[in-house]
């Protein structure tokens, strides 16, 4: 596949932990099949779990949700049935364009095991392409799981070194690169993910975000007698955040934020609290009545039942 573009992928990601005992399954989440330049997209992964997607470029590429069916199952011993891709595919010329895909409001399910990212069909001259995140030393964390051929003519290799955070390819022009997928772990106290590339406008791109999880890990409680926590919202928030959580009986509550390093911000609430569900209204203040820096905040409910952790972006 072969285009000059300067594209940039932003994933804000937060997922819950997972449990064991059972064989994993593979959801590639499915972007629609035209896709808007800036229009954000709610993207299912796995069971429960969702992203909201937005893709943004200053060129006149087409970007289109794509589905390969179980294209490289094998090679990455991954069970999936659909590999669901975003293709970004270009006019020609020589020009670059900066293109974006963002991951944010990331929410996932209780059977989430990792997070998978796919990258493919990559021509050398858009080679190679960086990964960074906002949380240190996490982009070395990630692990190659396999690649596989796009199609026969996109059969190049393609490397992936968590050193650098890079991928990278000397595919020439009548054969681009092969797909290659990285574990992206449980990235339970994420950050930012920006994937960056100088994508020749002769260059047709596919990037695919998935999700391991574990089905048949036993039978949740009913919602009648679980314990809630709904996403915050707005999210990203700029002036305030509703925080909304649900109790079966009357239960302690506490709810505490805290930001992206781990250092507590401040205490919502700490009391008992009637069976049902209760709201709660947070000015983006922490504990000394200071507006909290622009960032990623998790917000921390805790009950004899367990925790639960939802996320908020918050700006200035």
């Amino acid at each position: 596949m072969a285009a000059h573009i300067a594209v940039s992928i932003v994933v804000a990601l937060s997922l819950a932990a997972s449990s064991a005992g059972a064989d994993p399954t593979t959801f590639w989440g499915q972007f629609p099949v035209n896709v808007t330049n800036g229009v954000p997209y709610t993207i299912p992964l796995g069971t429960g779990s969702q992203v909201t997607a937005t893709m943004t470029t200053g060129g006149s590429q087409g970007m289109h949700g794509v589905s390969l069916d179980t294209l490289g199952r094998s090679a990455t011993a991954l069970d999936y049935s659909q590999l669901n891709v975003l293709g970004i595919f270009n006019g020609g010329g020589s020009a670059a364009v900066t293109t974006t895909i963002t991951i944010s409001d990331v929410q996932m399910g209780t059977s989430h095991k990792r997070g998978l990212l796919m990258v493919g069909a990559v021509n050398g001259l858009s080679s190679p392409i960086t990964v960074t995140s906002s949380v240190p030393g996490r982009v070395a964390t990630f692990t190659l799981i396999g690649s596989f051929d796009y199609t026969p003519d996109n059969s190049a290799p393609i490397s992936w070194n968590p050193g650098s955070g890079t991928f990278q390819t000397g595919a020439p022009i009548a054969n681009d690169s092969r797909c290659i997928v990285i574990d992206l772990g449980d990235l339970e106290t994420d950050g930012t993910l920006t994937i960056s590339l100088n994508q020749w406008l002769n260059d047709g791109i596919v990037f695919a975000i998935g999700e391991e999880w574990l089905p048949n890990v036993g039978v949740p409680p009913s919602s009648a007698q679980a314990v809630t926590f709904r996403p915050l919202h707005p999210n990203p928030a700029r002036n305030s955040a509703t925080l909304a959580f649900s109790l079966p009986t009357a239960s302690p509550a506490r709810i505490d934020l805290f930001d992206v390093s781990g250092r507590h911000l401040a205490r919502l609430v700490d009391r008992t609290y009637d069976a049902g569900t209760h709201t709660l209204h947070w000015d983006l203040r922490d504990h000394a009545g200071a507006r909290v820096p622009a960032g990623l905040v998790f917000a921390r409910l805790a009950t004899p039942d367990g925790v639960l952790t939802r996320r908020v972006l918050v700006t200035h």
